[in-house]
């Protein structure tokens, strides 16, 4: 018997970063991951480039249609509400886009004062998409697979991500600036310029590690060197 997919809630960890403007926080959280899964309610299923693509266009081009949104709410609760309150929302999609050459679907939320509130202070860590493959729309169009909603969670299906986080300026935003806010990097000659200003901003997010501790070492040096000067042990180096 084959496992229905007529709608898969897969939790997917991803990192969010918090900016906050003058009128509400917002952030970019990972979506949805390509790879093979195995599910207990599922069993074993698929999410490829394509679901992706088609997440994307569906949402910029088919539904919601403005101004309806879609929600990020608290543990899938809206997509099955048994009391009230239970449809409220944690957040807004306000945009969505490919990342990681495809295999990747962010997007970015404005979320509601409550919820920055427990992501900052670590209650809730991890977000789950909610989509549909071989959608069929309102009118009566298959439209394939679709994003429904997403939620804020601490049950993720997918382990070993990374978990949510808060920061204004990374990076991540580093890439997203310069190679953001794409459907193809190799469609014009102006977004190629992008992917390979893209590809080297990726640099960046491969040496965490190596930035942390030069940064860390120097810090420390800098203050050793200015404590050492003012007790006199040493005798400040002056180049001119």
């Amino acid at each position: 018997m084959k496992p229905n997919l007529s709608r898969v809630v897969l939790s997917l960890p991803s990192l969010v970063s918090l900016t906050t403007t003058a009128d509400e926080p917002r952030s970019w959280i990972q979506l949805a991951k390509t790879g093979t899964f195995h599910s207990s309610r599922y069993g074993k299923f698929r999410i490829t480039c394509d679901d992706l693509a088609q997440m994307l266009h569906n949402f910029r081009h088919v539904t919601p249609a403005a101004p309806t949104e879609l929600p990020i709410d608290f543990d899938h609760l809206s997509m099955d509400p048994k009391q009230p309150g239970d449809g409220k929302a944690a957040g807004w999609l306000k945009r969505v886009e490919l990342r990681a050459e495809g295999d990747e679907l962010w997007g970015e939320v404005e979320w509601t004062p409550e919820a920055a509130g427990l992501i900052k202070n670590r209650a809730y860590r991890f977000v789950s998409p909610s989509f549909v493959k071989d959608h069929t729309y309102k009118d009566g169009t298959k439209i394939g697979t679709t994003l429904l909603a997403a939620a804020v969670t601490n049950h993720p299906f997918l382990e070993a991500m990374q978990a949510l986080t808060l920061y204004s300026f990374s990076c991540h935003s580093a890439r997203h600036l310069v190679g953001g806010s794409l459907d193809c990097f190799s469609c014009t000659a102006a977004n190629r310029t992008r992917y390979g200003a893209w590809k080297r901003a990726s640099f960046l997010n491969e040496r965490h590690m190596l930035f942390a501790w030069t940064s860390f070492l120097t810090v420390c040096g800098a203050d050793l060197y200015v404590r050492l000067v003012a007790r006199g042990a040493i005798t400040d180096l002056r180049l001119f």
